[in-house]
């Protein structure tokens, strides 16, 4: 798993889109990470690959006991199969499409305003990227 900040030196474009996004995102071949720190705002996101449906969603969990006094939250994503583009399908494919793909950001505990610090959205965005990363190279490696 790749960990480094600059992870559009390292993987440059995508296959992810989010058709009903902000214009920078709305077509494959974009940048990863723009998607990713777009959808930090996201309160859930139908995204496309390829021929692919998928749903983002993200729900707050009470962190572990152990970790209560530095965590506030565990933010979970999860990337749920919505549906296949059946013009894009070939007629014998039936595979079974994979997923529900899942990534967690821990929360900072000092960061109880109404909008996230800089710290968390940067937690959110390597999530989001990590989750997106992870699940395109599944379903690249499908076809």
């Amino acid at each position: 798993m790749r960990e480094h900040l600059r992870w559009d030196v390292l993987k440059p474009s995508t296959r992810w889109c989010w058709p009903d996004g902000p214009p920078e995102v709305r077509l494959p071949g974009g940048s990863l990470g723009a998607l990713a720190l777009a959808l930090v705002a996201a309160d859930g996101a139908a995204l496309s690959y390829t021929r692919w449906g998928y749903v983002l969603r993200w729900s707050d969990l009470p962190p572990r006991q152990e970790h209560e006094e530095a965590v506030r939250a565990i933010r979970e994503y999860k990337l749920t199969y919505q549906y296949q583009n059946r013009t894009a399908m070939e007629a014998d494919d039936q595979r079974t499409p994979p997923g529900p793909f899942v990534k967690v950001a821990a929360l900072c505990r000092e960061d109880q305003g109404a909008d996230p610090s800089d710290v968390d959205k940067t937690k959110m965005r390597d999530a989001i990227w990590r989750l997106l990363d992870e699940a395109g190279a599944v379903l690249g490696a499908m076809g």
